[in-house]
């Protein structure tokens, strides 16, 4: 699945975080069982500048899987109880920047 949203659109038709909520509750609702996620990081999106500019700031201090799991993106799913197990790696695709691994550790 791939979950984008437009901003102009956010307050009418809810932002990306609203959309990808509302899949996590589906999934839980249905009983789906689900097994892990790969998040990217798009260029030049909102996610990159507020998820890597963190990720950056604090890698050296508290190392790269702790500073992926206080990223947005980290934070997200660990309420849903995924957790990061590898930490993002630069992708060599034009539209993609770093590409981070959730393992479900709930079940």
């Amino acid at each position: 699945m791939d979950i984008r949203a437009n901003p102009a659109l956010a307050a009418t038709q809810g932002s990306g975080a609203d959309n990808a909520a509302s899949l996590m509750n589906r999934i839980a609702s249905e009983g789906i069982e689900v097994n892990g996620f790969a998040a990217q990081w798009m260029k030049g999106s909102k996610d990159v500048s507020v998820n890597y500019s963190y990720y950056n700031s604090m890698r050296y201090k508290v190392g790269e899987l702790d500073a992926a799991r206080g990223t947005w993106t980290g934070q997200f799913f660990a309420k849903y109880g995924f957790d990061i197990v590898t930490p993002p790696v630069v992708a060599n695709s034009p539209g993609k920047i770093y590409l981070t691994n959730f393992v479900n550790v709930s079940q």
